[in-house]
């Protein structure tokens, strides 16, 4: 009750402007918009445990009536714990199976809050730095081919570095563009190893426990068709549901991956083909 009654507070707060050079918080209700990052981070010793899933696809040849409209695959699964390690430093690490040619991917992150949106203007914006490395331990192919045959144990590791840049309109509405940059050791070789990507999202609260969310990255490359493949860029629409404890995300989007080192450079489902999948987010906060 005493959560309930706080939140309100805070709510009230916002929607009236706030005092003068207050923080703004709660641009988004979690880390997530839903493929992408937020602004938020987790609070100074509590613990985000996320648990995110992607079926298979609705339509097209692969869904359907016989697939249960996708239901009975799993593109990818992941579970993610992030920490607030300070008021503005958040640390994670994560696991997911991998929805694209590369599986079991292992993940780190680093979350740094640099600029934070004030009520009275003098700081339009939330300004959160964000690094991922990602790893994968899948065994190696002998096809030296293929971006899975790892030559070299570097050639497991991604990264990518984001801004991500938010600003909160009303009590109902926020918006964020994220610039990314990935780097991968290993690629076939018509790619680039380092892309670059512009990713917008953002949040129209309904009512006090339920909001629309969406987001889309544009990723730019020379070559949008590589080993045969034509790669496309990840748009995701959803609803927000806030029950107590925790925050269901559920949504639509043709990304097979979780993880921005698969689903940033490796989307290639097209909605025009049937090819979107119903997904989850769920988060649980726990205080330590």
């Amino acid at each position: 009750m005493a959560t309930s009654f706080a939140q309100d507070d805070l709510d009230a707060l916002l929607s009236d402007g706030g005092e003068e050079g207050q923080n703004i918080s709660s641009t988004f209700k979690t880390s997530r918009i839903i493929n992408t990052h937020s602004t938020e981070l987790v609070k100074p010793r509590h613990l985000d445990f996320r648990v995110a899933h992607r079926f298979g696809d609705i339509a097209g040849v692969s869904g359907g009536y016989q697939t249960m409209f996708g239901v009975d695959n799993a593109s990818d699964i992941g579970i993610n714990f992030e920490y607030g390690l300070m008021e503005n430093i958040t640390l994670g690490f994560g696991r997911t199976k991998g929805g694209n040619g590369l599986k079991n991917i292992a993940s780190s992150l680093l979350k740094f809050k640099l600029l934070s949106q004030s009520s009275n203007n003098k700081i339009p914006i939330s300004l959160v730095f964000l690094g991922h490395a990602a790893f994968s331990y899948m065994a190696s192919t002998d096809d030296l081919a293929l971006i899975s045959s790892f030559p070299k144990l570097s050639h497991r590791l991604s990264y990518i570095s984001q801004m991500l840049i938010a600003r909160k309109f009303s009590n109902s509405f926020s918006l964020q563009i994220t610039p990314s940059y990935i780097h991968r050791n290993l690629v076939h070789f018509e790619d680039k190893n380092s892309l670059f990507a512009l990713g917008i999202g953002g949040r129209l609260k309904l009512s006090k426990r339920f909001g629309l969310i969406a987001d889309y990255v544009h990723v730019f490359r020379k070559n949008v068709i590589i080993d045969n493949t034509e790669y496309t860029s990840p748009l995701a629409l959803g609803i927000e549901i806030e029950t107590g404890g925790h925050v269901f995300h559920l949504n639509f989007t043709n990304s097979r991956s979780l993880h921005e080192s698969q689903y940033l450079p490796y989307t290639s489902s097209k909605y025009s083909d049937g090819q979107y999948r119903f997904g989850f987010n769920i988060s649980r906060v726990f205080v330590l």
